[in-house]
């Protein structure tokens, strides 16, 4: 009979868990430091990073493939101040997804705004190495804070 990873010794199954969440909060470490080399140690060339929102509106929201990861982040420093990035909870679904519930406060540099809301994060790994990294949080708040009253009035 073969193994599946139910069979396997709770040992060797809580060994890959915590294997999975550690990659997880290094990336989120090198996130919040702008370790641009850490990020690249941690992310497969072909992950696929998504942020939902209106890329028009909300600079960073898109697609992006393998290290154009780097621009993501290089946007997110650039268009605003990140107050706190607060992972609250991390937990590992299975060996290969993570999931991360946080709060992001941060002011738009453009408006002066802040936005304050909540993520939830699914990471997904192979090999060790980050191939999916999906973000849902409060888009319209981002979007508020970066739309200028002004324009809204044309």
């Amino acid at each position: 009979m073969t193994e599946t990873a139910i069979d396997e010794p709770q040992s060797a199954r809580e060994a890959a868990l915590r294997r999975a969440v550690n990659t997880v909060k290094c990336g989120l470490v090198a996130y919040v430091l702008g370790d641009n080399d850490g990020l690249r140690d941690l992310v497969h060339p072909e992950c696929v990073w998504r942020f939902p929102g209106d890329p028009t509106i909300v600079p960073w929201a898109g697609r992006y493939i393998g290290m154009a990861i780097i621009d993501f982040f290089e946007i997110v420093k650039d268009t605003v101040f990140l107050t706190d990035h607060i992972p609250h909870t991390i937990i590992a679904v299975d060996e290969s997804r993570v999931l991360v519930k946080s709060r992001d406060v941060a002011r738009v540099k453009a408006t002066g705004r802040v936005f304050d809301h909540d993520l939830l994060t699914l990471v997904t790994l192979r090999d060790g190495l980050i191939v999916e990294w999906d973000e849902y949080g409060d888009t319209g708040a981002m979007e508020r804070a970066f739309y200028d009253a002004a324009e809204r009035a044309l």
